[in-house]
């Protein structure tokens, strides 16, 4: 953005006006992309959120229930723990 300023900055110093407005515009721009950088940021933030929400929900639906007595979705040695007293 200075680079498009300097440009002009020579001629623009010889009129206050336009001095002014060249300062502003440049001023305008810098805050611009600021607003659009965070915006940006933003977005980024709640996509990640998003899919951190459908993960956690997918894997919440994905969980079985395992029936009483049964051995599945444990260790093979948590389930033999103790078999041998």
């Amino acid at each position: 953005m200075a680079l498009l300023g300097v440009v002009s900055w020579n001629s623009a110093r010889e009129n206050p006006v336009l001095f002014a407005c060249l300062a502003g515009g440049m001023a305008a721009s810098v805050a611009g992309m600021l607003l659009r950088w965070l915006a940006w940021r933003q977005e980024q933030r709640d996509k990640r959120e998003l899919v951190d929400a459908a993960r956690l929900s997918s894997t919440e639906s994905a969980t079985t229930i395992v029936p009483r007595g049964s051995t599945s979705g444990v260790p093979s040695d948590a389930a033999n723990f103790g078999a041998g007293t």
